[in-house]
């Protein structure tokens, strides 16, 4: 988007400026601050404290208006915003909240949310979260399940699916060291991704490598019950969810009806 926008704004200087060649323009750009005034304007625009702009939310459809307007504002011709009919997953927040310390937590698109005030129960440890590792623990009916990210062998559904068929309220992945390509920048990081998520899955949130690691300690020390709280505005597509593409033209200078559509 933001280079398509530098295109189009070189594109569309005034003639005295054209003199220059493509690649001069674009860094007289980029000397401007224009690409990083649209990055952290783009950037603004979040569904929560920790940004989240997934289609069809109210933040992302703000962003593509506001594409829209540069677009115009840029000269471009014709510039448009095409309806799309998709699911709305507006997440606002989600945390894990044990023994009075609240974690900050993420989730990935598609989960479902917990009921307002969250869910709670006794915390448990299920490794990579397969059926062998729930069987070894016996009944985890109405208990919260701490599950390592295994990224190669089970898609986060997977992990979801099999709680919720024993009964676990909520599900928490957290980073697994075996498998660090997802999230392995820092012991802090959190992430998100798509989920590929199953509607009737357990709730899952996602903790840090460290707040993870402290969680499977409180396990070990003896019985905890932690609260999960995963915050999401669902509305689907059926029932009216949408978002927009965005498309504007800059026509070609030989007045042949030639032109370059930009999309976003």
């Amino acid at each position: 988007l933001v280079l398509a926008c530098a295109l189009a704004a070189a594109l569309l200087l005034p003639a005295a400026a054209r003199a220059l060649t493509f690649d001069q323009a674009i860094d007289r750009l980029v000397a401007q601050g224009y690409p990083q005034r649209i990055v952290r304007q783009l950037n603004s625009y979040g569904t929560s404290a920790l940004g989240m702009r997934m289609g069809a939310t109210s933040a992302d459809n703000a962003a593509a208006e506001f594409i829209a307007a540069e677009m115009e504002r840029l000269g471009m011709a014709n510039v448009r915003l095409e309806k799309v009919a998709v699911d709305q997953w507006e997440w606002r927040g989600a945390s894990v909240t044990v023994g009075g310390r609240e974690l900050t937590a993420t989730s990935f698109g598609g989960v479902p949310p917990t009921p307002f005030g969250g869910v709670t129960g006794e915390l448990v440890y299920a490794g990579l979260g397969s059926a062998p590792e729930f069987d070894a623990l016996g009944d985890v009916s109405g208990k919260v399940a701490i599950v390592d990210f295994a990224s190669d062998y089970f898609w986060l559904n997977l992990p979801g699916l099999e709680a919720r068929l024993r009964g676990a309220r909520a599900v928490i992945m957290t980073y697994n060291p075996l498998f660090p390509y997802y999230y392995g920048i820092a012991a802090d990081a959190l992430g998100t991704n798509d989920g590929s998520y199953d509607a009737d899955a357990c709730p899952m949130v996602y903790v840090c490598q460290r707040d993870g690691d402290w969680l499977k300690d409180m396990v070990k020390a003896g019985a905890t019950s932690a609260t999960v709280v995963n915050d999401v505005l669902y509305k689907s597509a059926d029932d009216g969810a949408f978002g927009y593409n965005v498309y504007g033209e800059v026509p070609g200078s030989l007045k042949n009806g030639e032109l370059v559509v930009y999309g976003v």
